[in-house]
């Protein structure tokens, strides 16, 4: 995960998605590596695979809200804004102090 998470502060998104991809084959019941691969496919306009990476953190852990996030970026991205609303507003009432997810949420109603 390090190993990703410094090639994706550097913005090389392939050999982060790499990384994190090796992340998970050692540790597949990690949700963190698939949410920050969600982040690493969106970089590299690749929306549904975050989106798969994205339904695979909600599946693995509902009361996460970077899971609802990860689908909403993805959502958006693919034009499908009702779905982001939806994601957005789930991640909201399971985070409903993280004051980004309501900023996020106006933004996407727009």
């Amino acid at each position: 995960r390090a190993k990703g998470n410094e090639a994706f502060k550097n913005k090389k998104w392939g050999l982060a998605i790499r990384n994190y991809t090796k992340g998970i084959k050692e540790d597949p019941q990690n949700q963190i590596l698939y949410s920050n691969r969600s982040a690493a496919f969106i970089k590299m306009n690749r929306p549904n695979k975050a989106l798969q990476d994205a339904n695979k953190c909600v599946e693995m852990k509902k009361q996460w809200h970077k899971g609802y996030y990860r689908q909403s970026c993805a959502f958006i991205e693919l034009m499908e804004y009702e779905k982001a609303i939806e994601a957005l507003k789930q991640a909201i009432r399971i985070a409903p102090k993280e004051r980004e997810l309501r900023a996020d949420l106006r933004r996407a109603k727009n």
